[in-house]
């Protein structure tokens, strides 16, 4: 579902729906049926109101203009910043969370600390276990 609200990104959104409809082997006019059917709020009321198209490019393009965010780098980094890992928020959950922000802009490398998924999921995983064993009370024997 898309629903043009703020933080939504139409053009990851598309590459998912596009995704599915590769693998189904959708025509371009069942692409455009179903888009229409997996919209929801602002997005729906501009495909029925606003964006008068025949075929499913134009659809995809009215969409993008439409919804596509400006969005600068340091708006990102800020967004980084302020974003805290919740008390129970798992590690991974946490890592995807900050990907999502981190996906409306294209982050130079050197900003990350990881230079891949791969390794952030290991350093996260080490960082976990660390963690866990900090957790662990220590047991000193009872003298009697």
């Amino acid at each position: 579902m898309f629903s043009g609200n703020k933080g939504e990104n139409v053009e990851r959104w598309f590459e998912s729906f596009e995704e599915v409809a590769d693998t189904c082997m959708w025509s371009d006019g069942q692409k455009a049926v179903y888009a229409r059917k997996l919209l929801k709020g602002s997005a729906k009321i501009f495909a029925s109101f606003e964006c008068h198209t025949r075929t499913w490019h134009e659809l995809k393009r009215g969409l993008v203009k439409e919804f596509s965010r400006k969005v600068n780098s340091r708006q990102v980094h800020q967004k980084l910043e302020e974003t805290k890992k919740e008390s129970d928020e798992a590690c991974l959950a946490y890592m995807y969370r900050m990907l999502e922000i981190a996906s409306h802009v294209d982050m130079e490398e050197e900003a990350k600390g990881a230079t891949s998924i791969k390794e952030l999921r290991k350093r996260l995983v080490m960082y976990e276990e660390q963690k866990s064993r900090r957790r662990k009370p220590i047991v000193k024997p009872q003298i009697q």
